[in-house]
């Protein structure tokens, strides 16, 4: 029962004093980069326009779609820049003396 205790005690006290004030200071830093969009959205035109790309945004990045949609450009141009274009000469390196 001693370890059920001592563990219940560091796990509480890692919860409270390191995962709970940084996931509340990400969602801050989220909703402060939430509003500095809406406002510059805002700024070029029409502010309902504004509100509901910064919502659908919200809720996108809530879904994990953004996260899930960047995945799959990244793995898509990764690959695309990794493969060799056919009509570029390969280049060999000077053979080492004694070989």
């Amino acid at each position: 029962m001693a370890i059920a205790i001592i563990g219940g005690t560091i796990t509480s006290t890692i919860l409270t004093l390191l995962v709970v004030p940084t996931f509340y200071d990400s969602i801050e830093i989220a909703r402060d980069r939430a509003i500095a969009k809406f406002h510059v959205r805002e700024a070029r035109g029409n502010a309902f326009v504004a509100f509901v790309l910064t919502f659908f945004e919200a809720i996108f990045a809530l879904l994990l779609i953004r996260s899930i949609y960047r995945l799959a450009l990244w793995l898509f141009f990764g690959v695309r820049r990794r493969i060799k274009p056919s009509h570029v000469p390969e280049v060999r390196a000077a053979p080492m003396q004694g070989d």
